[in-house]
């Protein structure tokens, strides 16, 4: 198919034939817009420490460890929203800025992606 929309649990991949308008969701609000992007052809992925989290011995995990640490990312970013031509960079470069912000920058210039970062002290 010439055109087609792909939805991996919120990482999407769009081909059409004008641009489609898509919610950014707030990092810890469900159903709440923070904003919106147009894509036409190429990927956006959201990685966020709210969305899968659970709670065990009175503390609050989440699915994005830190390989340094082997546990949960620490990081002061609540949500990264990356826009690129492939799932696969998107996908890769949402998570590494979440655990790495300092490495936005060069991202962004190596893999011409765009990038949004939420700080937790934004919220």
């Amino acid at each position: 198919h010439e055109y087609f929309l792909i939805n991996g649990g919120g990482d999407l991949y769009v081909s059409a034939e004008k641009p489609m308008e898509f919610a950014l969701e707030h990092p810890t609000e469900d159903g709440v817009g923070i904003g919106t992007t147009r894509i036409q052809q190429g990927a956006l992925a959201v990685s966020s420490p709210y969305k899968r989290s659970w709670e065990h011995a009175g503390k609050t995990h989440h699915h994005l460890i830190d390989p340094q640490t082997g546990l949960p990312s620490e990081s002061s970013v609540a949500s990264s929203y990356v826009r690129a031509e492939t799932a696969l960079v998107a996908d890769a470069v949402a998570s590494i800025v979440l655990l790495r912000p300092e490495l936005v920058e060069s991202l962004k210039q190596r893999y011409n992606v765009q990038v949004i970062l939420i700080d937790k002290s934004q919220l």
